[in-house]
């Protein structure tokens, strides 16, 4: 049995917690104590689809792949891949994520395909209060750092990313670049750039 737990021991708590924070912060695990170093470019957004899939159930594994994102997919032409997989496979990556963050248990990411990212989603990091996107690998780190538990996906298209955040069921994260992104100044993974 346990002793009741007393104001001296939640003090004593919350005052190793602020430690703790300021030794994590400057660490370099990408805390992110803040956006204030960071320029919002887009607004987070309802894509196509959002709300389409409103069960998420393990079991079942993932649903269909919404039509509406299916014909985004004829938009992306690449020799390497075919457009609609691309789409199918972002929207399915997006519900494993949804479970990933659901279940907070880790999952492999899709699986790769011959064509360069431009487009870095960061769902889960230490700090991390809501979903961003940013568009550098360099960036993504930033917000990433070496958090093990960290949930981030890079895709190639914005069409992409709209399907895996209807997989999901989330918005498409708002869109941040570094301030000082320009600067080379970016080279440590901290939350400031």
């Amino acid at each position: 049995m346990s002793e009741p737990v007393t104001r001296q021991d939640v003090l004593q708590l919350i005052s190793s917690l602020e430690r703790l924070t300021l030794a994590v912060r400057g660490s370099g695990l990408g805390v992110v104590g803040g956006l204030e170093d960071w320029e919002l470019v887009e607004a987070d957004y309802q894509g196509p689809g959002y709300g389409a899939v409103r069960n998420f159930e393990v079991e079942s594994g993932p649903p269909d792949t919404p039509a509406s994102l299916l014909e985004l997919g004829k938009k992306l032409i690449s020799s390497k891949a075919d457009g609609q997989f691309r789409i199918r496979r972002a929207f399915t990556a997006g519900f494993w994520a949804k479970i990933s963050l659901l279940c907070e248990v880790a999952l492999s990411g899709p699986e790769p395909i011959p064509l360069r990212d431009t487009q870095f989603l960061v769902l889960r990091a230490v700090g991390l209060d809501q979903p961003v996107r940013v568009l550098k690998i360099e960036e993504r780190d930033q917000f990433v750092g070496g958090d093990p538990r960290a949930l981030h996906y890079g895709f190639p298209s914005l069409a992409e990313v709209q399907a895996f955040c209807c997989g999901a069921g989330i918005s498409v994260p708002a869109l941040y670049k570094c301030r000082s992104s320009g600067s080379g100044s970016a080279t440590r993974v901290t939350p400031r750039c």
